[in-house]
C-alpha cells in the first residue's frame, strides 16, 4: 500500500507560521509513524524548504550495514538552487531518519532540480516530491512544470509504476457532479466581501486548524476537503447564479430518436 500526503508548511517566520505555533517538522515525523507501518509514504507539496543539494540519504557501506538501512542505490541529488535555511535542514533530517529521498534532482525528467517557485524576490526549490527509498526504483519519470501566471509556484508531476488490483462485480458508486457556478465579472468585489466576512473567516480559521491535528486520520482529511468546499459553495450561492446541470446522456437519447 502506497500513502500519499500533501504538504503545506507556511514560510519560516511568516505570520501564519506564528500563528499556528506548532513544529511542522514534528507532525509530519508523527504521521510518518502513524501510517509507515500500513504501507511506503510519499509526501508531496509546498515545504518553503530550501535544501540545496545537501544528501537526503546516509550513503551505506554494504560490509558494515546490518540491516537497518536501506541498500537501494539512490543517485546523488542535483538542484538549481545551492541556499538552504532552517526548514531544509529539518526536511533533510526527516528524510534520513526515515529512509526517504526527494525526487527532484535525480530523476528522469529533472535530473539538474528545477528551480519549483518564481517570485518577484528570484526563484528557489522549496516544492518537493519525496518517495520512501523502496519505491524510488519505480519511479518513472519526475517533471516540474513551467511557470504560469495562476501561481508562483510550479505543478510537481511523477510516473510511478504500480500493480493495480482487479474487482470484479464490485458496485461502483457514481457521486453527484460538484457545483458549479456561472461567473459575473461585475460581482468579484460583493464576492471578495463575502469571503471576506467575519464568518466566513471564523469558518476556515477553525477549519484550519482541524489540520494541524497530528492524530487526524485520513477519514478525517477526507471531512476536511468536504468542509472546505461547502463553505466556499455557501458562501458564492449568496453572490453567483449556480450553472444549471445539463443530463448529456438525455439529450443524446433524444437526438437518436
Amino acid at each position: 500500500m502506497r500513502l500519499a500526503q500533501i504538504v503545506y508548511i507556511p514560510p519560516q517566520n511568516s505570520s501564519r507560521e506564528i500563528r499556528l505555533n506548532t513544529d511542522h517538522f514534528e507532525n509530519l515525523q508523527n504521521y510518518i509513524h502513524k501510517f509507515s507501518a500500513l504501507g511506503d509514504v510519499i509526501l508531496c507539496g509546498d515545504f518553503n524548504a530550501r535544501t540545496g543539494t545537501l544528501d537526503d540519504f546516509t550513503h551505506v557501506d554494504p560490509f558494515l550495514n546490518e540491516g537497518n538501512l536501506s541498500t537501494i542505490t539512490v543517485s546523488k541529488r542535483f538542484s538549481r538552487d545551492p541556499n538552504t535555511n532552517c526548514y531544509g535542514r529539518s526536511l533533510i533530517e526527516l528524510c534520513i531518519e526515515n529512509n526517504l529521498v526527494a525526487l527532484n534532482g535525480r530523476t528522469k525528467g529533472d535530473l539538474t532540480g528545477q528551480f519549483t517557485c518564481n517570485t518577484y524576490n528570484g526563484s528557489s526549490v522549496v516544492d518537493y516530491a519525496i518517495v520512501a527509498q523502496e519505491l524510488f526504483p519505480l519511479i518513472n519519470s519526475f517533471t516540474v512544470d513551467y511557470p504560469t501566471e495562476f501561481s508562483h509556484h510550479s505543478c510537481l508531476n511523477f510516473v510511478m509504476r504500480i500493480k493495480t488490483p482487479k474487482y470484479p462485480n464490485v458496485n461502483m458508486e457514481v457521486l453527484n457532479k460538484p457545483i458549479s457556478f456561472v461567473w459575473d465579472e461585475t460581482k468579484k468585489q460583493d464576492l471578495y466581501d463575502v469571503m471576506s466576512s467575519e464568518d466566513t473567516v471564523n469558518k476556515l480559521e477553525s477549519l484550519f486548524c482541524e489540520q494541524n491535528d497530528a492524530d487526524s486520520s485520513l477519514v478525517d482529511i477526507d471531512v476536511i476537503v468536504n468542509n472546505f468546499s461547502e463553505i466556499l459553495c455557501e458562501s458564492s450561492l449568496k453572490i453567483l447564479k449556480r450553472k444549471k446541470q445539463i443530463n448529456k446522456n438525455k439529450n443524446k437519447k433524444q437526438r437518436q430518436k
